[in-house]
């Protein structure tokens, strides 16, 4: 039963979260071959902002002052 965690900064409208569901249940059914109803996705809000997220060791929020 494929599982899925999709982390977004912000927090989508209702809208946009149903329109997420529906594309990633189809793309993984077509994917590993699999029912829509054997897919789960688990969706979880940031809205602290570049401040609370980081890549490769460093804070978004320093790599946008960066560039």
């Amino acid at each position: 039963m494929p599982t899925l965690h999709v982390h977004i900064t912000g927090e989508p409208t209702a809208g946009q979260k149903r329109t997420l569901a529906k594309r990633l249940t189809e793309a993984v059914c077509r994917a590993v071959d699999k029912k829509p109803g054997d897919v789960t996705i688990y969706l979880y809000y940031h809205n602290g902002g570049a401040q609370d997220m980081a890549h490769a060791g460093v804070l978004a929020s320093e790599r946008l002052e960066a560039e």
